[in-house]
């Protein structure tokens, strides 16, 4: 499950080593400090905390779209060898 996992640069409480262990815990996860943000970076900034998820999730559809894309290609050579 792709993950987004968000830290204000200023946060003490939230390391920046912290965030990058959680985000390779999780298969595609990513890891991204805010510039200008501490603890509640979605509080502090939500247009830039916004942005990224909407970034994301972007990033994330083509890319589900694209490997979907292939495997009915792929689907689609393996039925007309079997016809």
């Amino acid at each position: 499950m792709p993950t987004l996992v968000i830290r204000g640069a200023g946060d003490t409480i939230a390391s920046h080593a912290w965030i990058r262990h959680v985000a390779r815990l999780v298969p595609g996860g990513r890891a991204v400090d805010v510039r200008g943000a501490a603890h509640a970076a979605h509080y502090s900034v939500p247009e830039a905390v916004a942005g990224l998820i909407e970034e994301f999730a972007r990033e994330e559809t083509e890319e589900t779209e694209t490997t979907e894309e292939a495997e009915e290609t792929k689907r689609a050579e393996e039925a007309g060898e079997n016809a």
